[in-house]
């Protein structure tokens, strides 16, 4: 199954809003220090001018990039993109399955940080935000397995 690695929530001026890593576990015991989102949303702000500047006009508001360890899926939430970076194996989520759990957490963003028309200028780090997102992210993906295993 394709594994959602990484969640990055940009505004279209690059700066990146949420950053959250599903991939390893950070603490002190482990001497795991996050690498600095800000860094790589200058490249997904290249990536986002080019990918609107080649396909002006494309309906399907997903747009994915695979890289040589990495995947990397686009969505356009208006004032916001939403990247989320999954590994490179056969995924049971289909395109259909990541527009619902990425439309789903742009609801939840929205709802949470950008009321009454509000602009963001500074990193977030909401902890419950954070688990409204494993939750969304997590009950899509039971949902798919449990749709597996009932068809088998």
């Amino acid at each position: 199954m394709r594994l959602i690695k990484k969640l990055f929530i940009l505004k279209t001026t690059v700066q990146c809003v949420i950053f959250m890593d599903f991939d390893s576990i950070e603490s002190k015991s482990t001497n795991k220090v996050m690498k600095d989102p800000q860094l790589i949303s200058g490249f997904f702000s290249a990536i986002i001018v080019f990918a609107e500047n080649v396909v002006a006009g494309c309906e399907n508001p997903i747009n994915q990039i695979q890289m040589k360890n990495a995947n990397y899926i686009f969505f356009n939430l208006g004032k916001f993109y939403i990247v989320l970076e999954t590994t490179i194996v056969d995924s049971s989520l289909s395109i259909e399955d990541y527009d619902f759990i990425i439309t789903e957490i742009g609801d939840v963003f929205y709802a949470s940080f950008c009321k009454d028309g509000e602009d963001i200028f500074f990193s977030i780090e909401d902890e419950i935000f954070e688990n409204k997102v494993r939750s969304i992210i997590s009950t899509q993906i039971r949902r798919k397995i449990s749709q597996k295993f009932f068809q088998k």
